[in-house]
């Protein structure tokens, strides 16, 4: 609550640039940035279009996703159907494993490493709900599991 930060990202096509604006609620200030991109998508609807997606095992796709002022490039690449339990229930999932590359300039890969080094999220079957998360981050490991679901 102390540190609330608000960002809203915009795409304008035609031009090929993304602004962020970024409000630091806590200090009361604003700053913009701009970022060229091809495909950019931001982080929610990247991850609603990896939803969507029907990959078959092994095929991978890459999307450029746009957070803050960086571009990255995540590839995506689904492993076989599992059984997976966690809290909410045990469902049939599609494991994606993703992979994240910084982009700088165009494709040239930077050196710098992202904030996750791997990421495998699982994906169910029917619903295309995410029901599990785990991640190798900067600051160490990350899980996340689906405790409930209301229809």
């Amino acid at each position: 609550n102390e540190k609330t930060k608000l960002f809203v990202t915009t795409f304008d096509r035609s031009t090929g640039v993304a602004e962020t604006v970024i409000h630091k609620l806590y200090k009361n200030t604003r700053s913009v940035k701009r970022v060229s991109f091809r495909h950019g998508l931001d982080l929610p609807a990247a991850f609603l279009l990896a939803r969507t997606l029907e990959l078959r095992t092994g095929q991978s796709v890459v999307m450029e996703v746009l957070h803050e002022d960086e571009s990255y490039a995540v590839e995506l690449t689904p492993g076989e159907k599992e059984r997976v339990e966690v809290p909410a229930g045990s469902f049939e999932a599609v494991p994606l494993d993703l992979r994240v590359r910084l982009l700088a300039g165009g494709e040239e890969e930077d050196e710098a490493q992202p904030s996750f080094r791997s990421m495998r999220i699982w994906i169910t079957s029917r619903d295309r709900l995410p029901v599990k998360l785990e991640a190798e981050a900067s600051v160490g490991h990350v899980y996340a599991e689906l405790v409930s679901v209301q229809h």
